[in-house]
């Protein structure tokens, strides 16, 4: 394993970069993801009046399953990246991780075109589920041995800020 780890503070456009995703995300969030989640709420809240007033039947029982399991699954696919985006604030410094590409493997989707899931000494980055903010490296012309340098948030999980082929800071 030939990582090499380095703490660099952010550069201004990078700075940048972060404060408009989390002003994006947070509009998204304000305008679509909360009035979604609060009609959700209102029929699972009435779905569960049913059960108090006694006039429940099997779509009362759908209606809270169903609730639950994409309060379940929001947590997990669609909150995690306001999660991150709140934690944009106060951070400072970055993570370069120096690192070498094991195996490559390229999908073909109709929605996203061409995906990547590159396997390095230190993690594994798929294109089809982790956010990378500046993307300056060509997936096509990664090979498998060449070295790759992860740029990382702390604490920010899935998401890369800079993926390159060279020492940027």
């Amino acid at each position: 394993m030939n990582d090499t780890i380095e703490e660099v503070l952010l550069t201004e456009k990078e700075k940048r970069r972060l404060m408009t995703i989390l002003i994006w995300r947070f509009f998204i969030f304000f305008f679509m993801i909360i009035p979604v989640l609060a009609g959700c709420s209102y029929i699972a809240f009435l779905a569960a009046i049913s059960f108090i007033e006694g006039k429940w039947d099997l779509w009362s029982f759908i209606v809270l399953f169903m609730y639950f399991i994409f309060l379940l699954l929001a947590n997990k696919y669609i909150f995690v990246f306001y999660k991150n985006a709140f934690r944009y604030r106060n951070i400072t410094s970055k993570q370069i991780i120096r690192t070498n590409v094991l195996h490559i493997k390229q999908k073909y989707s109709s929605s996203m075109k061409f995906q990547f899931e590159i396997q390095t000494d230190y993690t594994t980055v798929d294109t089809s589920k982790d956010v990378i903010i500046f993307k300056d490296v060509d997936f096509f012309s990664l090979q498998e041995g060449s070295t790759i340098y992860l740029h990382i948030l702390p604490g920010v999980k899935s998401e890369f800020l800079r993926i390159t082929d060279d020492l940027i800071k």
